[in-house]
């Protein structure tokens, strides 16, 4: 499938559905070539697509949310921009797994939290590619973003290997 040449948006998704996005191509849009406004759960059902041009803001937009199902996020090539608070929490203990190579852009305030509202677990294993969690700035500085937090409900078994953390602590 192609996707392009859209105004704001190449996909816009708000709600708590959770459609396949996978081997599409997607170009020439205003903001965003995916822009995901409620509910990051669908990160992990976004594979094999394959993204060009330069988009205003990037091409793939995650807003503030709660993963309270396991899944992985994969290295589509192109960064995924965090714009709120995303929490790994259920009573479940959901994963989130970072494939190798996947690049988290943080904007101001902004932070993944692991088990900031019940149980969670983050497994980012970066030794096939180094995984980044980074400012979202358009020139980084420390403090650009808060960070990675691991509330007292993280399983034990959470994993950061071979990952830069840069620009937080805000």
């Amino acid at each position: 499938n192609t996707i392009s040449d859209n105004g704001l948006y190449g996909i816009w998704h708000d709600g708590y559905t959770l459609p396949t996005i996978d081997h599409n191509s997607f170009s020439g849009h205003g903001q965003w070539s995916i822009y995901l406004w409620s509910n990051p759960n669908i990160v992990a059902r976004i594979t094999d697509n394959t993204f060009s041009g330069s988009p205003l803001h990037g091409h793939i937009r995650v807003s503030s949310g709660t993963i309270s199902q396991s899944g992985t996020w994969t290295n589509q090539n192109v960064p995924y921009v965090i714009q709120g608070i995303v929490s790994v929490a259920d009573a479940s203990n959901p994963t989130l797994t970072l494939a190798p190579g996947v690049i988290l852009r943080f904007d101001i305030d902004c932070w993944l939290g692991v088990a900031q509202m019940g149980l969670g677990k983050l497994v980012a294993d970066g030794t096939q590619g180094a995984i980044t969690f980074t400012s979202n700035a358009a020139s980084p500085a420390p403090g650009d973003w808060d960070g990675l937090v691991f509330y007292d409900g993280a399983d034990d078994s959470s994993l950061l290997d071979n990952v830069v953390v840069e620009y937080g602590g805000s």
